[in-house]
């Protein structure tokens, strides 16, 4: 957008500014707004676009008016026209890539434990970003180029699943936690899914009959009940307690 640098015809502070020397109401009054500052003034043209240009004001195809530069102007109101310079930029920008977390299953881990096997690595790319500036202020940009410089390496974690022969059948006695599932179900670090386990609150006695059908705790509880078996044998509230399991 091309700008002059002078407004001419500015509403003098005292008479009508609709009405021309000669007394003919041909005068109209507006209010132009560019990059955010306001310019009073008096004009004879008959459309916005006609006024803008006698102020020097060349709007290019980016940018916004308001309203339209073939809209009329209104005699005895003062119009208020808005002029908004747009711009497209472009930038290259360095963005990191995040890793993700695999997860492996293997017997070469005692059950209920697990290892890092491979550390994870964020990679690295470079992104063309098109911002969209309006009056000097970006107000959005998106992506429409990228280039990946470095592959991110993904974060290797191994459970255990190896189970020695004496716990293959009969009980263990541990903590139980919950988590939010739905049932009377659980999470196991290392029996098999389907698996029935009766579960035993050492404090109080209380007892409930869940299926295995996730993984978990794995940090250090012998199991995780949903919340519906927690509840059966301690409030929610009370986070973590002594168990007997048995399967």
């Amino acid at each position: 957008m091309v700008e002059g640098s002078k407004v001419s015809g500015e509403i003098p502070e005292s008479g009508d500014p609709t009405v021309s020397p000669d007394g003919q109401q041909s005068a109209r009054a507006a209010r132009v707004v560019v990059l955010g500052k306001d310019h009073d003034v008096v004009t004879n043209a008959a459309r916005v676009g006609q006024l803008l240009s006698a102020m020097g004001i060349t709007p290019d195809g980016n940018d916004r008016v308001s309203p339209p530069p073939r809209t009329l102007l209104t005699p005895r109101a003062r119009t208020r026209i808005e002029v908004v310079e747009v711009s497209f930029r472009t930038a290259e920008v360095a963005a990191v890539i995040p890793y993700s977390t695999i997860t492996q299953y293997t017997r070469d881990v005692p059950a209920g434990e697990s290892k890092v096997a491979r550390a994870g690595k964020p990679g690295r790319q470079v992104l063309t970003v098109r911002r969209r500036v309006e009056d000097g202020e970006v107000v959005s940009s998106r992506v429409i180029a990228r280039e990946v410089t470095r592959e991110p390496v993904n974060k290797l974690r191994q459970v255990g699943t190896y189970v020695p022969e004496s716990r293959q059948d009969g009980t263990e006695t541990g903590n139980a936690s919950w988590y939010d599932h739905p049932g009377l179900t659980a999470a196991s670090p290392w029996l098999p899914f389907g698996t029935e386990v009766r579960v035993e609150n050492l404090d109080n006695g209380k007892v409930v009959t869940v299926v295995i059908n996730d993984r978990g705790p794995f940090g250090g509880g012998i199991i995780d009940l949903s919340d519906q078996a927690f509840a059966r044998l301690a409030p929610l509230g009370t986070g973590i307690i002594p168990v007997r399991i048995s399967w």
